[in-house]
């Protein structure tokens, strides 16, 4: 996919490298600064590019957030994957979600600095529920699908163990160390999977 923005009298065309190495910008300038760091001249700064080419990909603080959260849970849902038992998959994405937040920890905290703006903007707040919206109807479905093949030991809301995981997530970073969120994880994954 390439990018058009204007510039001068005629249009250029940008290569997505340049938008993904913007994205990761505004990623580092939130993580170390917090939402309010997520402006068109920090962001550009970042990038090492000039603010206008920041503002051709995208003209405004909602525009990046977006984009921000699509990029995020691309790496978390790409965990999720569909060719294995729903109990396998489970224990997949969590393994996934264990190793990012010890390797990755800004893709949580970012997360969770655009929720808390997400509050006080309502088109960041949109996006943030657009983004979260997708990651809980896919647990959804494998919670569903490990129902219907009798892999859980036990009954339980799933609502709450999808709040449970993605609070877990999103507070990497912010309130948790990602040792902690992992053992939060393996005890949800042990109360899902324990026999007797």
């Amino acid at each position: 996919m390439m990018c058009v923005g204007a510039m001068g009298t005629g249009l250029v065309t940008r290569p997505p490298a340049e938008r993904l190495s913007i994205v990761l910008a505004a990623i580092d300038c939130v993580v170390s600064g917090g939402h309010a760091a997520l402006t068109a001249t920090q962001v550009a700064d970042e990038a090492g590019v000039d603010e206008r080419i920041v503002r051709s990909h995208f003209p405004t603080a909602p525009a990046l957030a977006e984009e921000i959260l699509d990029y995020v849970s691309d790496q978390i849902m790409q965990s999720i994957r569909d060719d294995l038992p729903a109990d396998d998959r489970l224990r997949f994405h969590f393994a996934a979600l264990c190793a990012a937040m010890q390797d990755r920890p800004s893709l949580f905290v970012v997360l969770s600095e655009l929720e808390r703006r997400g509050g006080r903007d309502r088109l960041i707040g949109a996006a943030v529920k657009r983004s979260e919206q997708v990651w809980r109807d896919t647990l959804a479905g494998l919670l569903r699908a490990g129902r219907r093949n009798a892999l859980w030991a036990r009954e339980f809301d799933d609502e709450a163990i999808i709040d449970l995981i993605i609070t877990t997530a999103t507070a990497t970073g912010v309130r948790l160390r990602g040792a902690e969120a992992a053992r939060t994880l393996a005890q949800i994954e042990a109360f899902l999977l324990a026999t007797g």
